[in-house]
């Protein structure tokens, strides 16, 4: 297990989980393993695009506007598409937030 973690993001719970399943430009999904569900594999995804949630802030921030954050098993949305801050809480020693703008964003971190 990672020794940094995410407890929540946006006021949602997500303890437990991980790695996350990011497609090099807006989708990410959270997991509660580093192993690739099937029904990703059987949809074109690779062992490649999984990450451990260490690095979801630094990826998330340099994502793709349409961005969002679902569960990867249920496909319960953990942050909608578009949102203009997001929050991670607990992350290691520090929270990160990032605010996106129409042509900038900003990354706080604390």
């Amino acid at each position: 297990m990672n020794k940094k973690t995410i407890k929540k993001i946006s006021g949602k719970n997500v303890e437990g989980y991980t790695h996350f399943i990011y497609d090099g430009c807006h989708k990410f999904y959270l997991l509660k393993s580093g192993i690739l569900p099937q029904n990703f594999k059987d949809n074109g995804w690779k062992q490649s695009e999984v990450y451990p949630i260490d690095v979801l802030p630094d990826m998330y921030s340099k994502s793709c506007p349409l961005r969002f954050i679902d569960d990867a098993e249920t496909y319960k949305t953990i942050v909608p598409q578009c949102s203009n801050t997001t929050t991670f809480r607990n992350f290691g020693y520090r929270n990160y937030r990032i605010k996106f703008g129409r042509r900038t964003q900003k990354v706080e971190v604390w």
